[in-house]
């Protein structure tokens, strides 16, 4: 993981009843995290992570590859500080999602990104068997077709 390049302690944070319609429990704008009442610490965690390790929080990367190693990056940024999460199956499966819907990419190369992630960084067993869960369910839906 990348080095922490900018000090969170800066960062705002502050309640409010609904978020955009992208985000669901916090999200990162102009140096504040915006979160709920029922807003879990690691969620904000995981927003602080994307501040702290430099990534370009004025919107989503351009770039596929990019989007997955950062989810996975402040993932991992918020495993270290709070312990969770210890599983990665539904954010694992929102990225996929996210990146299947609006990026044009094809779901194989989705999966072999965050494989490639996975293991680049030292992240817990148990999110490596999400991935696993992840493949299942894609293969499973292919099936289907």
């Amino acid at each position: 993981m990348d080095k922490i390049k900018r000090n969170v302690s800066r960062l705002k944070i502050i309640k409010r009843r609904k978020l955009s319609d992208i985000a669901n429990v916090a999200e990162i704008s102009g140096g504040k995290i915006y979160i709920t009442s029922k807003t879990p610490s690691h969620s904000i965690e995981h927003e602080k992570g994307h501040y702290a390790l430099g990534h370009d929080i004025s919107g989503y990367p351009t770039q596929a590859r990019t989007y997955i190693k950062e989810e996975i990056e402040a993932n991992l940024y918020a495993y270290k500080r709070t312990g969770q999460p210890k599983g990665l199956y539904q954010r694992l499966l929102g990225i996929f999602v996210e990146v299947r819907d609006n990026y044009n990419v094809k779901p194989e190369y989705i999966l072999d990104y965050m494989k490639e992630y996975l293991k680049k960084y030292d992240v817990p067993d148990q999110w490596k068997k999400d991935y696993l869960k992840v493949v299942i369910a894609y293969r499973k839906t292919k099936k289907k077709r």
